[in-house]
């Protein structure tokens, strides 16, 4: 009797090369001109990106670095993620990707579980048990030996860690014959070849940052690596395909359909897309992918890649021809060459052909085990294969079975899922549950939405006499798990349902009707929505699987992803013909937010979906709305009618209104190029509030509303226009406030992150009002931190906004103490631009500047690092108050003694005869008062210490007093009338005052400043006076541009020179 045919797939026996690294450097040698990776701007060639790869290797080397050795890189992706990766693989070295966007603990963990002593940054390294190599910093260049060995094919080439069962990740390690393999057969399988451009677009923790990368250098591409704040923004990433003519982009599915759904809505064709790869969860060919790929005037090829983390992609389907002849569930293909797929029963024998079986791999693709000890199930994981000869291999626990030669999965054997794109262990979110809230029982179920994406709910049975909040569960959880897996809702339960054996029944849970998991006074039908807000609420629901959604919340808040929020997008497209921007969706805008927005014509902010007098000038535009009121209704606000301290205000009272565009001063044009060109985060000013209490976030709400009415400055945008920047002022605006609650875990390491992550967070200055609040709540007491943009706000108005916030939060219904209830801060946006005599006369002042004038202190050879040091002194209060000692200005006088004393310190540690350095004024507008707005200047002084410390003070008073005769001018206009080569590196700013307290309606509020980690000037020195009789100077300097010891010699000096010389100037 015949034997059945067996469910196994092998692929071809072909060599398998034993250098991975080989292969970019022969694409390096043949195209050295040919771009290899760009990012923004920022572009590297082929012959770039090798000598970088090259020198680092040599940086690593040097550390010990050789085959088999873990790096560790903890970097966003970019050109110098993509140098670290090759500097490793240069070495034979092991590739330890951490992802910045995982929590950090998270990162430690697989730190030490690696055994790296090395790990490669970009600036800061928030390890201590290992040395960081910061990419940014130069080091002394050191080739890589000749001698130096080369990796085996069984040496490890990578470790990724993925979901673990028992709470812990765990690190596969994959060899470079893996490695070796999947790359030579990507390069025989391209469809793409030399200069051909692909899409960066997954995370450094994916396997398929491996793909995208080595994929593409070894045949000669050009890599565009994606903005990682635009990844999620499906009308971005069109565009960004349409305007670079992108050939290839490699997109999980969960992005890949709401992706081609926005092409169709956008009747996109991508006429240059050649190829599009898909892997990680099952792809399925929807009408508007089908479309997508059909739309041009050859189909798009699709590639399906299938693999476990532990063996990577171990088969591919390739799809051709035309989509509408396709399965509408792809297969997963055929094995790749020298690897084998079998399909086993449960006692680990090949299945018939045509049963289902686990997936099981052998050959070229398996790893080489999981690091440290890691318990699996009898015959499952790493191991043997018995039925396959005893081959070393790896048993999925995916299901599958073979049709015509090709694999279709089927499912799992156990409870382990993907969602976009992460592999989950239910059991790891399971026992961190456990840990961070006291439980009887819990359960980790994945859950297909009706918007077509998968999340996690969690369902939990609090311990008897325990209380659990969901919101604190979730956040305990987000501060340990990656962002896509996190739970999108907690669910309080009685009891968990159970199947006739007694386990937990997962499928009930899964199959369940979506319920909300909200506070009882809540659990009651709500009031009807209005019309706007009914049709955005249906969508969101529908996008989550809920089965309600209410006027106040958000994507966020309902723990939607960055994913869901693709879809939504298409979905909100579909219902209303536009739709609201992406950050808006991910910054937590709530259901009335949006539809506020909606009515407000805010949605759409493209120049294709603006109104037509906006796009084409030559339109005209529509007449100008009343007025609103002094305080608009807020559409972000339903008032709450138990609570008598809220105010009532109307839902949604908003409509399309026009302002004219009013011309922004020289410094805000500065601005706003500089966002463009550098950091844009450089011009945020950050002021946090330590609340001895709690605040209530609705009223709290009001007074931000109230506070930013009054001042018209706070409602600027700037919009460019006919390359012109204006300042526009909507007379519609949302309220810029956010709340999050941080868990009693690590309540103040969390609370400080996201402070900082709230300070660090960039403003789009056309889109975003310069002003956005931000209530942290902690188990006993808030944090309030209120974010500005230099552009509207500058330090003198910044005390004036929180002394308003705080008033309006004493008295909502009252008036301002001895002002109107709108302040004259719209007279003009700033100061008008130096006029001809001006800077004539600031160009004869510095005629003789020369470059030793300003890069005295400077490290030799030094290049922005773009880190920033900081540096504090403590003086005496009464040497830097302002009140001491003034005979004609008492601020004039003050600074002349400050920068008197530095001149003379600087000259004592090796400063030429005289140098320039600028102080920045805040120049107001006549009658603007209380002024809030953009006023900033500079004034340039040339310093000349003399013999005596009293006559150098003289004559810096003199000098001062003469320049401030003269208007002063702004940084773009100084780099005009400077000689070529000088800039200014050296700045005094204002007095910032350091520490107040602010009265919340007997909440009392201490406020401080956050320090900015990126610097608009490389050497900038603060003082400060605080009502609290302290005082100090702040200095904040590059560390690539100054050595540290040389600043602190300065420092030292300075300090010594004001204390001994207070008594006698």
């Amino acid at each position: 009797m015949p034997q059945p045919a067996l469910s196994i797939i092998a692929g071809g026996v072909s060599p398998v090369p034993g250098d991975v690294y080989a292969m970019f450097r022969a694409q390096a040698e043949r195209h050295p001109g040919g771009t290899a990776v760009r990012q923004g701007d920022e572009a590297r060639t082929y012959r770039e990106l090798h000598i970088a790869a090259e020198e680092l290797a040599g940086r690593l080397y040097r550390r010990g670095a050789r085959p088999g050795t873990p790096v560790a890189v903890h970097m966003e992706r970019g050109v110098h993620a993509v140098v670290a990766l090759l500097a490793v693989l240069r070495l034979g070295a092991t590739y330890v990707p951490l992802d910045v966007h995982h929590p950090l603990e998270r990162s430690r963990a697989a730190l030490r579980a690696a055994g790296a002593t090395c790990v490669l940054v970009r600036g800061d390294a928030p390890f201590e048990d290992a040395e960081a190599v910061d990419l940014l910093r130069p080091e002394p260049g050191e080739e890589v030996p000749a001698t130096a060995p080369s990796p085996a094919l069984d040496d490890p080439a990578y470790i990724l860690f993925t979901s673990g069962s028992t709470g812990v990740p765990k690190g596969a390690r994959l060899p470079y014959r893996a490695l070796s393999n999947l790359v030579s057969w990507l390069r025989r399988k391209a469809s793409v070849g030399v200069g051909a451009r692909t899409v960066q677009f997954s995370r450094v923790s994916f396997d398929v940052f491996l793909t995208e990368v080595l994929g593409t250098v070894t045949t000669g591409g050009e890599l565009l690596v994606l903005d990682e704040s635009r990844r999620a923004d499906v009308e971005y990433l069109l565009r960004f395909c349409e305007d670079r003519r992108v050939q290839r982009l490699h997109l999980p599915f969960a992005a890949l359909r709401p992706f081609a759904e926005w092409a169709q809505y956008k009747k996109a064709s991508l006429p240059s897309l050649v190829e599009i790869s898909t892997a990680g969860e099952q792809p399925y060919v929807t009408a508007a992918l089908e479309r997508l790929l059909s739309a041009g005037e050859r189909p798009i090829r699709l590639t399906n890649q299938y693999g476990p983390t532990e063996t990577h992609v171990v088969t591919e389907a390739i799809l051709t021809g035309d989509p509408a002849g396709w399965p509408r569930t792809p297969t997963a293909g055929v094995a790749l060459d020298n690897t084998v797929v079998a399909l086993l029963d449960s006692a680990g024998a090949v299945v018939p052909l045509g049963d289902e079986g686990e997936v099981s791999v052998v050959g070229a693709q398996v790893g080489l085990g999981y690091l440290g000890p890691v318990s699996t199930a009898p015959g499952a994981g790493f191991g043997p294969v018995e039925a396959l000869g005893g081959r070393w291999g790896y048993r999925t626990g995916d299901l599958g079975r073979i049709e015509g030669g090709e694999l279709v999965l089927c499912g799992r054997i156990d409870d382990q899922v993907k969602i976009s794109g992460h592999r989950v262990e239910p059991g790891e979110i399971e026992i961190l549950a456990d840990r961070a809230a006291s439980l009887a029982e819990v359960a980790a179920v994945a859950v297909d939405t009706p918007g077509g994406t998968r999340t996690m709910a969690l369902f939990v049975v609090p311990a008897p006499g325990a209380t659990v909040d969901p919101d604190a569960l979730r956040g305990a959880l987000a501060r340990r798990l990656p962002e896509a897996v996190v739970p999108g809702r907690v669910v309080l339960c009685d009891a968990l349902p159970r199947t006739s054996t007694g386990k937990i029944d997962r499928r009930s849970l899964a199959e369940r009707p979506a319920d909300r998991a909200v506070p009882a006074v809540l659990s009651a039908p709500g009031p009807e929505l209005p019309a706007d807000e009914a049709r955005i609420a249906r969508r969101l629901a529908g996008v989550l699987g809920l089965d309600r959604v209410l006027a106040a919340d958000s994507l966020l808040s309902l723990g939607g992803s960055s994913l869901q929020a693709m879809t939504l997008m298409t979905e909100l497209a579909a219902e209303f013909g536009s739709t609201p921007s992406m950050d808006r969706l991910l910054g937590g805008a709530t259901v009335s937010e949006l539809a506020g927005q909606l009515r407000a014509g805010g949605w759409e902010e493209s120049d294709e979906n603006r109104p037509p007098h906006e796009a084409n000038h030559s339109v005209p535009a529509p007449p100008a709305d009343p007025p609103p009121p002094a305080v608009p209704a807020d559409p972000t606000v339903l008032a709450d009618p138990a609570d008598p301290t809220v105010p009532s205000v109307s839902a949604g009272a908003s409509g399309k209104s026009s302002t004219p565009l009013l011309p922004a001063s020289t410094v805000q044009s500065e601005i706003w190029l500089a966002g463009r060109l550098g950091d844009p985060t450089a011009y945020n000013v950050t002021i946090a509030l330590d609340i001895a209490g709690r605040l209530d976030r609705a009223r709290l709400r009001h007074a931000l509303r109230r506070t930013i009415a009054r001042h018209p400055a706070l409602r600027s945008l700037l919009k460019r226009k006919r390359d012109r920047i204006f300042v526009h002022r909507p007379q519609d605006w949302l309220t810029p406030f956010e709340y999050e609650v941080v868990g009693r875990e690590e309540t103040r390491s969390g609370a400080e992150a996201s402070e900082r992550a709230f300070a660090d967070r960039p403003f789009d200055v056309g889109t975003d009002l310069p002003i956005r609040v931000a209530l942290l709540r902690g188990p006993s007491q808030d944090r309030l931190v209120v974010a500005f943009h230099q552009h509207a706000v500058d330090a003198a108005g910044i005390q004036t906004v929180i002394d308003d916030l705080a008033h309006w939060y004493r008295t909502p219904d009252g008036a301002r103490e001895g002002a109107t209830d709108e302040a004259p801060d719209a007279a003009a946006p700033g100061p008008d631009p130096a006029d001809a005599t001006t800077l004539a006369y600031w160009r004869s002042a510095l005629a003789r500047v020369t470059p030793a004038h300003t890069t005295w202190l400077r490290r030799e050879g030094g290049s922005p690092s773009g880190r920033s040091v900081h540096r504090r002194l403590e003086l005496p209060y009464d040497l830097l108050h302002p009140g001491r000692s003034a005979p004609e200005n008492g601020t004039v006088t003050r600074f002349a003694r400050i920068i008197g004393t530095f001149a003379q310190a600087a000259h004592a540690v090796g400063a030429p005869e005289e140098f320039l350095t600028g102080v920045v004024t805040t120049r107001r507008v006549p009658g603007a008062s209380p002024a809030v707005g953009c006023h900033l200047s500079l004034l340039p002084i040339l310093l000349r210490p003399a013999a005596g410390l009293s006559d150098t003070v003289t004559a810096v008073h003199a000098a001062m007093a003469t320049a401030l005769s003269h208007r002063q001018i702004s940084l773009g206009e100084l780099a005009s009338v400077l000689p070529k080569g000088p800039v200014l590196t050296t700045t005094f700013g204002l007095d910032d005052a350091e520490r107040r307290e602010i009265d919340f309606a007997g909440i009392r509020a201490t406020t401080r400043y956050v320090p900015a980690r990126t610097l608009q000037f490389p050497l900038a020195l603060t003082p400060w006076t605080s009502p609290l009789c302290t005082a100090g100077l702040d200095a904040v300097f590059d560390d690539g541009l100054y050595l540290p010891h040389t600043v602190d010699a300065l420092l030292n000096e300075w300090t010594r020179l004001l204390g001994h010389s207070a008594d006698r100037l």
